[in-house]
């Protein structure tokens, strides 16, 4: 979903998930969002966290809009993942990620993990997650 997230990041979650939702095929789409573009476009809302001074967009209407745009009929689900902080209503500081059961989509935030994704240790705790699932 965002431009910032590695392409081998989405490998190893495409893996992980293959082995979560065994049986079923899992797909990566690669329709990277210009989310930016979106804020004037489609009114995503979005805020400027007053400690961080960094950028936060609102969990809610990217929901909306990967249902709208991005739910294919055979889909199981979509999740969008953004490298930006997420917040599911103003009276939140933020939120690593929120689903709409029901509605078969959910969006993930990277922000606070992306550091760990270049680590080593990630790449052994995917493996052995995948490895585990597997075996089922």
């Amino acid at each position: 979903m965002d431009d910032d997230i590695p392409e081998e990041v989405l490998i190893k979650l495409q893996k992980y998930w293959s082995a979560f939702f065994y049986g079923m095929e899992v797909k990566i789409i690669d329709k990277r969002i210009d989310i930016p573009s979106l804020v004037e476009d489609l009114g995503i809302s979005w805020r400027i966290r007053k400690d961080t001074g960094k950028i936060q967009y609102l969990a809610t209407d990217l929901l909306d809009l990967l249902m709208n745009e991005y739910l294919a009929k055979d889909a199981y689900w979509v999740i969008g993942i953004i490298n930006k902080d997420l917040y599911p209503k103003p009276s939140w500081t933020f939120v690593f990620g929120c689903s709409r059961i029901k509605r078969r989509t959910g969006v993930f935030s990277f922000a606070r993990y992306i550091k760990l994704i270049h680590d080593p240790n990630f790449e052994k705790s995917i493996q052995s997650n995948v490895d585990a699932t597997s075996q089922r």
